[in-house]
């Protein structure tokens, strides 16, 4: 089964459920990877179970089997613990989140590595539901103790994954905008994703609506199922009332099962329409295809969690002026995060442009140096940094850092904030 010695990975992980696809440059298309000889869903639990008498740690469906028979402990909910820092105690010994993570991709990649021999991991890409910094330091270190370093790995949301996954089909499926439903435990939620081809690099930007007041659990309950499956596709029918959509995708296992089959087919009729458990999966692994060969290096992707503004400050160097970019458009909010250190030269401001790459419109900011003490010119030096507190407010920090053995730091502090 052997793809050659690198492997391009996509691993999504939900707290119920994970599966693993490799990229086959034969068919140039991302396959499942199966945890057991005889599956035929790459869908596998994301649990943890340790044995009492040997202290064997077991995944997925052996976990619960090994759970089931009595003699051990099941460890699930792992993404929930990871993000809370909840540790576990399991027969006296005390694990952490990170621990549990790395013990869970261990063994995950011992089954890759028993059907890939003399293989090794080129890139790997990680989807997980919500992206949040814990989350991702998390899933980095843990990878780390198995020698995973973040220059071959990529932790990215589902949505993001969604983002990849249209971009790698063919043109005509995103010609117009693409739709994506989803529906599980945690709700009804709408994703519209447009390519904007008016910008260069093109801009991929997804819009978000939650839907989950209208099609409830309890609805699925207490209404019979032809009423439900008539609410739904009248909800589907005023999402999509007059918007040119070339593909609709629908996922989640609260859409598994025939019961909306209908309602896809009359979709279908305008439209492309596809529907499955594998999407976040196969795009995590189609992100690393293109990781590898910058096949996204002309699309901005912007999903509800980047920056659409780029921050550039204002510098001379090399004897002209420059803008300096600080933080630049399709960084997740959270990882928006640079400092540099200039010298003032006859000046007491700095000045950020702040352009916004979807209308275009600089803003134009000027950070006052109000208290600074006089000095020589060139003498003063400042630590400028940029970072975000949420997606649409970034807080600029500046500080006297002095100037060498000549002047020592007064410790003023100048703070201003930028609005996206």
């Amino acid at each position: 089964m052997g793809e050659g010695k690198q492997l391009l990975l996509g691993f999504e992980i939900t707290n119920e459920t994970s599966q693993i696809y490799y990229y086959q440059m034969q068919n140039q298309d991302a396959i499942p990877i199966f945890m057991t000889p005889n599956q035929s869903n790459p869908l596998f639990p994301t649990c943890l179970a340790v044995k009492e008498s040997t202290k064997e740690w077991m995944i997925g469906e052996e976990a619960l089997r090994l759970f089931d028979l009595g003699g051990a402990a099941l460890i699930d909910n792992l993404l929930h613990k990871a993000e809370n820092k909840e540790s576990v105690t399991v027969y006296g010994a005390t694990f952490t989140p990170e621990m549990l993570l790395t013990k869970f991709f261990k063994r995950a990649f011992m089954v890759v590595r028993q059907q890939f021999l003399n293989s090794s991991i080129q890139k790997l890409v990680i989807t997980v539901p919500n992206l949040t910094p814990t989350m991702t330091e998390l899933i980095y270190q843990s990878l780390e103790e198995l020698g995973l370093l973040k220059c071959r790995v990529h932790i990215i949301s589902q949505v993001q994954s969604y983002m990849y996954y249209v971009l790698s089909q063919k043109a005509e499926i995103w010609a117009h905008d693409v739709s994506l439903f989803t529906y599980d435990e945690t709700g009804l939620f709408y994703y519209n994703l447009t390519v904007n081809r008016r910008m260069q690099p093109y801009a991929i930007i997804v819009n978000r609506m939650d839907l989950s007041n209208e099609l409830t659990p309890e609805l699925l309950e207490q209404e019979p199922l032809e009423r439900v499956v008539y609410r739904l596709e009248k909800l589907i029918n005023q999402v999509l009332y007059k918007r040119l959509t070339s593909a609709v995708f629908v996922t989640g296992k609260g859409f598994e099962g025939n019961w909306i089959r209908e309602v896809l087919i009359r979709l279908s009729k305008s439209r492309r329409v596809f529907i499955g458990q594998n999407l976040y999966a196969k795009g995590a692994c189609l992100a690393a295809k293109g990781f590898i060969d910058d096949s996204f290096s002309n699309y901005l992707f912007l999903s509800d969690e980047m920056i659409t503004s780029t921050i550039s400050l204002r510098l001379y160097e090399n004897a002209k002026e420059i803008d300096y970019v600080m933080v630049k458009a399709g960084t997740p909010w959270w990882k928006a995060n640079k400092t540099v250190t200039v010298i003032l030269d006859q000046t007491k401001e700095l000045s950020f442009t702040v352009t916004n790459l979807l209308n275009r419109e600089p803003l134009h900011e000027v950070l006052s140096l109000d208290g600074l003490l006089e000095r020589e010119n060139k003498t003063i030096r400042l630590s400028i940094t940029v970072h975000f507190i949420d997606r649409l407010t970034a807080l600029v920090t500046v500080r006297d850092v002095g100037f060498g053995v000549f002047y020592e730091t007064n410790y003023r502090i100048w703070e201003q904030m930028l609005t996206l």
